[in-house]
């Protein structure tokens, strides 16, 4: 399936905010598992449209309504959306959709199943997306879904119950009420290129099922939690100052206008991460500091002034923060820490690693007698922007996968792979093996030098030059992004401009603002060129040829396992249930297997 890359000014190397209506739909027929959809059929007066759908063909062009993708085949699911309603769109509403999400995201990593968050549409509510390998049994996953509930309330199962007519809509996909579906943390990898298999998903089932697992959101296991004298939970570790974020809003006042609530949320979790402990965040309350109004003041009414709250009882100021401060500390234990960029290691790895791609494209660029080609420009910046994403040198990137980023065949790709570890820009670490694509290093060449290392067990790094490092991490994040987005478009093709010209295209465009512009623009060109369609065209048979793979992967386990202790049956991502077909001779009918993997798509 297609890998749909981030563009500029999304962070964290999200997804976009928005796409054009025929890319959303090129999305969404690599991932549909049945080539239909459900379309709404009713637009009102005032340009939305009525909650009504019906069954619908997928053909090439987008439909003028909006769209939901199937999650299953009727009989299993192979997709998962966790539907997190905003019911009335107010902030409470939002923010609980919002909180929900969240944890459902960091529940389903925990047990290695990588997600996608998207701010569903204009109410507010939210998509988690995560797709599986194995065919997930209708009972299964509905109590997945029921065990989700339990731990995040705004989800609605309704989707993951019925593999019939369970669907959801996509990434990109509009909204009825106007808007669309906005990604906003994790990548398009999560159902793009599923890593998760019948094991985690069954893993995540017992777990949610689990009578003694913690029914909130903020905390289902308590790994990584200890208890201070007083009996409160905090974080093991060397107790730091607050991070600066938290200072400020410690001693900021807080207006008429401000949420105290998410103020005083914000320097605990920082307290939290700083291992403090109770008698520590005890102290804050004690010396009235202005962020801890929340814990010291309440509201009489929602618009009203702010009243002290009660010396004694539940909302008693000791009894609030007591709350939240656990709330915080499971918070933090519960969630990776690089995603604040709080964990020294992280940073380290992250400035280490921004340093290697940094020289490795300034060696390609300024090295006289390369030999690197417009064609291999495209492939190390693909490599170089995957190890910015990943913080660490060393990724693993399948020619497909490559293709699709730099709008290069397979073979192109293969070539110029083999070119650049002849040059030393890249070094092979690690052979395919099974589902498991080659793994690569970006190689460094020299050292600028700002970042020569002290000595071989150390970065070398200054406080100063990792900050810089890691600003230009996200600069660079950027600019590679949208130059692949550029590049790989359909009008810089060899069959259009052909590969030099596209990539003098992807230098003009990368500073250019505007995506939806840029896009509309190689839109026209591509179409004047007769290219328009070529990625979707090789997306979809990209993902026919890994569905295909996955299921003689899963047919050469079952075959290999000994007599009377054959595995049962699973079912490959979108291919069909059972054995793959054989020839007279009982060898694997490779041209049948490929119809029946094209017929469930």
């Amino acid at each position: 399936m297609t890998r749909q890359d981030a563009t500029s000014g999304a962070p964290d190397g999200h997804a976009p905010a928005t796409r054009s209506r025929q890319a959303a739909w090129a999305l969404t027929l690599d991932i549909s598992l049945r080539g239909r959809v459900r379309t709404y059929d009713r637009p009102l007066p005032d340009g939305t449209w009525a909650n009504s759908t019906r069954d619908t063909p997928a053909g090439p062009d987008a439909p003028d309504a909006p769209w939901a993708v199937y999650l299953g085949d009727g009989t299993g699911y192979q997709l998962a959306c966790f539907d997190f309603d905003a019911h009335d769109g107010s902030d409470g509403a939002r923010r609980q959709a919002d909180e929900d999400a969240t944890a459902c995201a960091r529940i389903l990593e925990t047990h290695g199943i990588p997600s996608l968050v998207c701010e569903s549409g204009p109410t507010g509510g939210r998509h988690v997306w995560a797709s599986t390998l194995d065919t997930i049994e209708a009972g299964d996953m509905k109590a997945i879904a029921i065990g989700m509930r339990a731990m995040c309330p705004s989800l609605d199962i309704t989707p993951l119950c019925n593999p019939r007519t369970g669907c959801a809509r996509p990434p990109y996909a509009p909204h009825r009420l106007g808007g669309a579906s906005r990604p906003i943390r994790g990548s398009i990898d999560a159902i793009d290129t599923p890593v998760a298999g019948e094991d985690e998903w069954l893993a995540l089932m017992d777990d949610l099922a689990t009578p003694d697992t913690r029914r909130t959101h903020d905390h289902v296991v308590e790994r990584g939690i200890a208890h201070d004298a007083q009996a409160m939970p905090c974080l093991p570790g060397t107790r730091r100052g607050l991070p600066h974020a938290s200072r400020i809003l410690l001693d900021q006042p807080v207006g008429p206008g401000t949420d105290a609530s998410r103020v005083l949320r914000a320097i605990l979790i920082g307290a939290a991460a700083s291992h403090w402990q109770w008698p520590d965040v005890l102290a804050l309350l004690d010396q009235a500091r202005p962020g801890m109004t929340h814990a010291l003041t309440r509201r009489a009414t929602p618009q009203g002034p702010r009243e002290p709250r009660p010396a004694t009882g539940p909302h008693s100021p000791g009894m609030v923060l007591a709350r939240e401060w656990r709330s915080a500390v499971a918070w933090v234990a519960g969630h990776a820490t690089h995603s604040t960029g709080d964990d020294p290691e992280w940073r380290e790895r992250a400035a280490r690693t921004t340093d290697t791609v940094r020289r490795a494209l300034d060696r390609l660029a300024r090295t006289p007698d390369t030999r690197a080609t417009p064609s291999d420009t495209r492939v190390l910046k693909a490599l170089c922007l995957l190890a910015l994403r990943a913080a660490r040198d060393t990724i693993e990137a399948d020619v497909r996968r490559l293709g699709l980023m730099t709008g290069l065949s397979i073979w192109t790709v293969s070539h110029s792979l083999h070119r650049l570890e002849r040059q030393g820009l890249v070094r092979l670490a690690r052979k395919a093996d099974g589902p498991r694509a080659n793994t690569w290093q970006v190689l460094p060449g020299t050292p600028t030098d700002a970042c020569i290392r002290a000595n071989p067990n150390t970065s070398g790094h200054t406080p100063r030059v990792e900050h810089a490092l890691l600003t230009l991490r996200d600069t660079l994040t950027d600019t590679l992004t949208a130059w692949l987005d550029a590049a790989g478009h359909d009008a810089c093709r060899r069959q259009g401009l052909g590969i030099r010209e596209g990539n003098r295209i992807a230098d003009r465009y990368a500073h250019t603002p505007g995506e939806t512009r840029t896009t509309a623009r190689l839109d026209r060109l591509a179409r004047a060129l007769g290219t328009l369609g070529i990625r979707a065209r090789q997306a979809v048979q990209y993902a026919t040829d890994r569905l295909l793979w996955h299921w003689y992967l899963r047919e050469l386990e079952w075959m290999r396992a000994p007599r009377g202790r054959k595995p049962r049956r699973t079912r490959a991502q979108g291919t069909p249930t059972g054995r793959m077909p054989r020839t007279t001779r009982h060898r694997i009918d490779w041209a049948r297997a490929l119809r029946a993997v094209q017929g469930t798509r």
